[in-house]
């Protein structure tokens, strides 16, 4: 069994307004980041503090410490999680695939970390987390060392790299731009496709 966690509880300040709500083709990005894991996951755990940030088939909780970024994210749905496998994955690659997270999956060995990478640079939000590293995290928070690099390269996780995936499967939207960018593409994308 393997939970899905989707982080959406970002304070997305570059972009200006909550990001995980963005609509791009009538569904949020938190909508289109559940679309990509969800052929891949038994239970699906939204991190937000935005009560708003529901979909069906998906259980919303707030960050249990806050503005600490994603390693807060990782440490509250990896302690609501009911499993020791879980997909974390930002809400801010909506064009990411499912394939990705198939094979990512092929790599993993129970208990480990693994995460992906493209063109060489490491997607530490796009990976396998076991659940035994919870108290791994709660060190790492309690000492204030919110580096998630750091976890991965304590941990030894096994990257997994993507080169020969499109270029926007693992495009992170971080600005208006970035966000306007993504319209062209899924517009591109809706024509050919």
């Amino acid at each position: 069994m393997v939970n899905g966690i989707i982080l959406a509880g970002g304070n997305s300040t570059r972009m200006g307004t909550d990001k995980s709500l963005l609509l791009l083709a009538g569904k949020t990005l938190t909508e289109w980041t559940y679309k990509a894991i969800a052929p891949v996951i038994s239970r699906c755990i939204i991190v937000s503090n935005n009560p708003e940030n529901t979909i069906p088939n998906c259980e919303t909780i707030p960050d249990i410490v806050k503005g600490i970024g994603p390693i807060g994210g990782i440490y509250s749905g990896l302690k609501h999680s009911n499993s020791e496998h879980n997909l974390v994955v930002s809400c801010d690659t909506p064009f990411l695939e499912t394939i990705v997270l198939k094979r990512l999956w092929a790599e993993h060995i129970s208990g480990s970390l693994v995460v992906s990478a493209n063109s060489g640079q490491t997607q530490p939000l796009i990976g396998y987390y076991s659940r035994n590293l919870l108290e791994k995290i709660e060190r790492k928070i309690s000492d204030k060392n919110y580096k998630l690099f750091d976890l991965i390269n304590k941990e030894h996780a096994k990257i997994v790299n993507f080169d020969s995936q499109t270029p926007y499967t693992f495009m992170n939207m971080n600005t208006p731009e970035d966000f306007a960018l993504a319209i062209e593409i899924e517009k591109r994308l809706h024509k050919t496709g």
